[in-house]
């Protein structure tokens, strides 16, 4: 099995006193198809907190096998919100093939430090074109909890390490309200599209019923929280800055024969690059004064502060393969 940063991962948990969560990507199934051969190079991409790790793609397949272990600190209530989100690699750039997330309170709320492999269908959660609504299949992992300083610590007392840390066995007592902004209300603030209907049969003072109801709370909460903090940077974060980009225009590029020898044209398309992040723009067709007007953003991480933004032009030629035309670095 495929370990990811595993000593530096434990190394920065011993640090803080804080936990490692383990999980295990081991496969997916019936994934969305994103290439023109109808499968994709999927790989998985999980965070928890500041923490991001990443399973290698698998080529040409609808139905990986990742069997990959990535490890993550567990420090306080910032890590109880992990995010799965589901890729195709490209040679520029990738596809999106869905997401979902959960709760390490949820994960863990039978009290046992090892789980059973599941499997966690994929959703759609990012409004875009047709490419991006295609989202199919399921996600398998496994997840396990330990206190990296004490290997020999029985689960009991992970798990109540694990609540001083995060706080989890400390219930929702308040209930949000929906407030009006401007005389309008946001419709979709407290939407949880995850949650069930209640059925007319459930009776909201059983126990059973009222703890679903407050992880339901505490997870939208979680989400919340999560989207209101996104530029916030602290002390234990690596991100240390927000590069926002918009690639405009290209004016007067060279004049190229194409393979039919038709006309003299390109279909020219960006490539941002700020490390090892590298992002695309859609391909103009025929064009040798292509407007793009598209937007992107690139976290800094503190390692990068002293690195350069390059871009790089590129002819789209299905035939004989894309064509470099110029490059430049600021």
């Amino acid at each position: 099995m495929k370990r990811a940063n595993t000593n530096e991962l434990n190394a920065e948990a011993s640090k803080v006193n804080g936990l490692c969560l383990k999980v295990v990507a081991i496969r997916g199934r019936n994934l969305a198809a994103k290439d023109k051969s109808g499968t994709s190079d999927p790989y998985l991409v999980v965070t928890l907190g500041d923490a991001k790790n990443a399973t290698q793609p698998v080529l040409k397949t609808l139905n990986p096998e990742w069997q990959t272990s990535l490890q993550f600190p567990v420090t306080g209530v910032n890590s109880l919100l992990l995010d799965c989100v589901a890729w195709d690699k490209d040679r520029f750039g990738k596809d999106y093939l869905g997401e979902f997330d959960l709760s390490l309170e949820d994960i863990f709320c039978n009290g046992h430090t090892e789980v059973e492999p599941k499997w966690y269908p994929l959703k759609s959660k990012r409004p875009g074109g047709k490419k991006d609504s295609n989202v199919t299949g399921d996600i398998q992992l496994q997840f396990s909890l330990f206190d990296p300083l004490e290997l020999a610590a029985s689960p009991a007392q992970v798990m109540e390490k694990f609540r001083s840390l995060t706080g989890a066995d400390i219930p929702e007592t308040n209930t949000p309200t929906r407030q009006p902004s401007n005389g309008e209300e946001d419709g979709d603030e407290y939407f949880d599209e995850d949650e069930e209907p209640s059925d007319e049969t459930d009776d909201p003072s059983k126990p059973e019923n009222i703890e679903k109801r407050r992880r339901k709370l505490r997870l939208k909460g979680l989400r919340k929280k999560k989207q209101a903090t996104a530029y916030e940077f602290n002390s234990e974060s690596e991100v240390v800055g927000i590069v926002f980009l918009e690639i405009g225009k290209i004016t007067d590029l060279p004049p190229e024969r194409n393979m039919t020898r038709t006309s003299f044209d390109m279909d020219p398309f960006v490539v941002a690059s700020l490390g090892k992040k590298t992002y695309r723009t859609r391909v103009i067709r025929h064009n040798l004064n292509p407007v793009f007007n598209e937007k992107m953003i690139f976290q800094v991480l503190k390692h990068e502060q002293q690195y350069s933004m390059s871009f790089t032009v590129i002819d789209r030629d299905k035939l004989s393969g894309n064509d470099f035309v110029a490059s430049t670095i600021e």
